[in-house]
């Protein structure tokens, strides 16, 4: 009955009184708000949670948001109020904030903002009465550092990025033309919001046409050899003409980003959850996809400088007795710090401060990855002039601690994935140049050489690690720079050498025929060669060069595999049976398809073969090896071209094939001047009946070695058979080479490699053991020459170049000296062993010995080269079958 009364009574009111509209609760509670600062309490110091604001302005947010729910893409009554000037609601509201009266209504002001911002979609964040009073409260904000509200500022800075990221038309309201005068002078003026002076790292190739608008500047010269500290930077302006000039005026040159600017300024908070934050928002901001707003951001703030610089400042905290080790073990991401793990940096030397410089190296790493390519090319070249050159560099050099300066070399190899920094970086280790004969060694390669031949132990081995990181980046560039780039051509190949049996017979067998029976042999050949019996492709088997690097004869690959095996003589071998390299197949064959997967986008050539000098038509026919060989023709009939003379043939070709061909032009005609006199030719390719019967001035015609048919060799450009010479020609012919194999260079890093290699015997195991874990990588690499240089042991080289088999051959040399005058030799071999690859410990100082212990590792090594030289010739098989 009362509950009637009540209706009856609460419905009467209503037709006297109707009830308050929505955007008349929305005027009361900022009435009511106002009024609170004309009462007489608003000099106290009541804290302002104590107070009722919060509780109007959550009101105020909550009609907001129903209008927006109710009037959709339509402003409603509420919405218009909060952007009418003549209220001035935000605007009021930054004044209160920035009084901070009563104290923590700043805070509350932030959140009110940032939720209103994040909850309604239609925020009037474009008309003026709104988004100045947020730029001005931003402002005031940052020029109090280490505030008690510094997660609400943040947190609103990133709700801001947000939205631009979304519609990046909003970032004209962020520039610095758009501030009004009285928020300028609350710009903070100092190092982190000065505009960087324009110096030579920042240039961009291939630019959009917008970007013509600002000036750009040159590359960075190179350093002097002498030099030791870092060159200064040269500002260099470009001119425009009337047009650019005009059309610069839409552009954002001589503007100012703010988000950018105050984002800088809180990666300096002691709060890390801060700085997270602040990341995050500059990471949103730089993956904008407008090239202009890039370049703006590259050109007027200082956000790629900062974060070098800070990243700087954490690789000076490093003490100077942190554990090479534990540095190259932590594996950290910016974002992510445990508990157990703060907890273990407490115990550990140098491992809190390695892990806050590994963790920010991750996050530029991440952001050149994000960023605009603008920006990380930016990021990227300060990252190598200001930290790698002028810090690691320049500590390397001056050898103050540089065992810790190559790990950390190594590990920011290791842990950077960024293309623009492994780009930047590899320049910087190997040189821009991909000429490598025509340059000479970067100042940091040049140490890193020179310490691991003659420093310390310690240093020489963390400089093997950086190589081996090197090579595990498979960069193209490094990998040419390094080695590639000095097997070009196939200097390390004697011009004219037997490589195998298979020419030792075939030689032996045309030797042993009649020039009928020779003749018969290649006529028979082509006629085969017409019908089709043989393949076109068909190339006759040179001096090792074996197409697509297949093995062409089944029964080299176990002669390869033996030449590995059996290179130590038996009785120094701790395995007698010369048996086990089954066991580093699998590891050879998982490592090979990762490198073949990671040099598929490579331009590495797919067989060794010979470039031909002589396809110019300006070269006479007699410098080819064509003209050494001869087809069966009448004297008195014309020769017609073969239908095979553009059959390819891989043949060995050098600068001295034209006095080859002459010296046995000479042998066989008494020739001095075959192009010049072709009367001779007739007269030789021609011979009377009487002069058949005369034997040839310098040689009987039953001995003579080779024929030369002058004629067939100047009108045809076929090669039917391999060269075949006389002994005193081949000796003839090794003087004429000796010259040109002289001229081949493997590189410093290969000679280093080398000279290491021989020199096992007097060092540690652990570098021995590093040394040949960077073979076996260069081995993995399905390169042909590479291939061909390493892994081929019956490969015909000069007498002064050095190889890996004649290096391993040397190394058995010594050990067959040295090992035999140790008395009981063979039980320290097996005890070694045991030691070694066994369960007991190797750091027994009493039980180490180099010599014994570099023994065990060279035995183990070839049957890994072994194992390496399997699975290539396997993949290689099933790819060509």
């Amino acid at each position: 009955m009362l509950g009637r009364v009540s209706e009856a009574l609460h419905n009467a009111a209503d037709l006297i009184a109707p009830p308050a509209t929505r955007l008349v609760d929305f005027q009361f509670h900022w009435k009511l708000i106002q009024n609170f600062y004309v009462s007489e309490n608003v000099s106290t110091k009541v804290h302002v949670e104590n107070t009722k604001i919060p509780l109007h302005l959550h009101q105020m947010l909550q009609f907001l948001v129903e209008e927006e729910a109710e009037c959709g893409d339509i402003l409603g009554p509420c919405i218009n109020d909060l952007m009418d000037s003549k209220l001035g609601i935000a605007s009021c509201l930054t004044s209160l904030a920035e009084a901070d009266q009563p104290p923590g209504l700043r805070g509350i002001v932030l959140v009110w903002y940032n939720s209103l911002l994040r909850r309604v979609k239609h925020a009037p964040i474009h008309e003026v009465a709104f988004y100045r009073p947020i730029q001005k409260l931003l402002i005031l904000c940052n020029n109090n550092p280490a505030s008690p509200t510094e997660k609400e500022e943040v947190e609103l800075l990133l709700t801001l990025c947000g939205l631009v990221r979304k519609q990046p038309d909003l970032v004209k309201l962020f520039l610095s033309k758009n501030y009004e005068e009285d928020i300028c002078p609350f710009i903070v003026k100092g190092s982190l919001m000065e505009k960087p002076e324009r110096n030579t790292l920042f240039e961009y190739d291939d630019l959009p046409k917008p970007f013509r608008l600002i000036s750009l500047v040159s590359q960075p010269e190179a350093r002097k050899s002498d030099q030791k500290e870092c060159v200064e930077n040269e500002s260099i302006s470009s001119t425009f003409d009337d047009e650019e000039q005009k059309n610069n005026s839409g552009s954002y040159e001589d503007d100012r980003f703010l988000l950018i600017d105050l984002l800088l300024s809180y990666l300096a908070s002691a709060d890390n959850h801060i700085v997270l934050r602040a990341c995050e928002g500059i990471m949103i901001v730089t993956s904008l996809p407008d090239d202009t707003i890039a370049h703006l951001i590259a050109n007027t703030s200082s956000v790629c400088a900062y974060l070098v610089d800070k990243l700087i400042d954490k690789y000076k905290a490093l003490p100077e007795n942190t554990d090479p080790c534990d540095l190259d073990q932590l594996n950290i991401t910016w974002g992510y710090a445990s508990q157990e793990f703060a907890d273990k940096c407490v115990k550990s030397i140098g491992l809190r401060e390695s892990t806050s410089f590994l963790s920010w190296l991750d996050y530029c790493d991440t952001l050149a990855k994000e960023c605009h390519a603008l920006l990380a090319i930016h990021l990227a070249r300060t990252l190598r002039w200001h930290f790698f050159v002028a810090e690691l560099e320049l500590g390397l050099e001056n050898g103050q601690n540089a065992t810790l300066v190559t790990t950390v070399i190594g590990k920011c190899l290791k842990a950077i994935d960024s293309v623009e920094i492994l780009n930047e970086i590899s320049k910087w280790l190997v040189g821009d140049c991909n000429n490598v004969t025509m340059r000479p060694l970067t100042p940091i390669l040049q140490t890193l050489i020179e310490n691991c031949l003659e420093g310390e132990i310690d240093l020489c081995l963390e400089t093997l690690r950086l190589f081996e990181v090197m090579l595990e980046k498979v960069s193209e560039h490094i990998l040419h720079c390094l080695v590639l780039g000095f097997l070009e051509g196939r200097g390390y190949h004697a011009p004219i050498r037997a490589s195998n049996n298979f020419e030792d017979e075939e030689r032996e067998r045309l030797n042993a025929q009649t020039l009928r029976q020779e003749r018969e042999s290649n006529r028979q050949t082509m006629k085969r060669v017409c019908e089709g019996h043989i393949d076109s492709n068909f190339a006759i088997p040179c001096e090792g060069s074996h197409s697509n690097n297949q093995i062409t004869v089944d029964n080299n690959i176990h002669k390869v595999i033996n030449s590995f095996l059996l290179l130590l003589p038996r009785n120094l071998l701790s395995d007698p049976a010369g048996l086990g390299y089954e066991q580093y197949m699998q590891d050879a064959n998982r490592h090979y398809l990762r490198w073949l997967e990671a040099t598929s986008g490579f331009n590495w050539p797919t067989r060794a073969t010979w470039h031909d000098p002589s396809t110019s038509s300006t070269h006479s026919c007699d410098s080819r090896p064509e003209a050494d060989l001869h087809m069966h023709s009448s004297p008195s009939s014309d020769h017609q071209k073969h239908p095979t003379a553009d059959i390819k043939y891989t043949m060995p070709l050098n600068k001295n094939v034209e006095q080859i061909s002459l010296l046995h032009s000479n042998s066989c005609y008494k020739c001095n001047k075959l192009e010049n006199n072709c009367t001779d030719f007739k007269r030789h390719n021609s011979p009377s009946a009487d002069d058949a019967n005369k034997p040839d001035n310098l040689d009987d015609i039953s001995d003579r070695k080779v024929e030369i048919d002058c004629k067939n060799s100047l009108e045809s450009h076929s090669f039917h058979q391999p060269l075949v010479l006389n002994q005193r020609d081949r000796s003839s012919l090794s003087e004429m080479a000796e010259d040109e194999e002289l001229t081949f260079d493997e590189g410093p890093f290969l000679k280093m490699l080398f000279k290491l290699l021989l020199n096992m015997p007097s060092q540690p195991y652990q570098i021995n053991l590093q040394l040949t874990a960077i073979f076996s990588k260069l081995a993995m690499m399905p390169h042909p020459y590479l291939h061909e240089y390493l892994l081929n042991p019956v490969l015909p080289t000069g007498k002064n170049v050095t190889t890996l088999f004649k290096t391993l051959q040397k190394l058995s040399k010594i050990f067959m000296a040295q090992i035999p005058k140790v008395k009981k030799f063979s039980t320290i071999i097996e005890e070694t062993r045991q030691r070694l690859l066994g369960d007991e410990s190797i750091e027994d100082g009493d039980k180490s010995d180099p010599l014994f212990e570099s023994l065990i590792v060279v035995e183990e090594f070839c049957k890994e080269l072994a194992a390496i030289y399997f699975v290539k010739y396997h993949h290689s098989s099933q790819l060509h079958s």
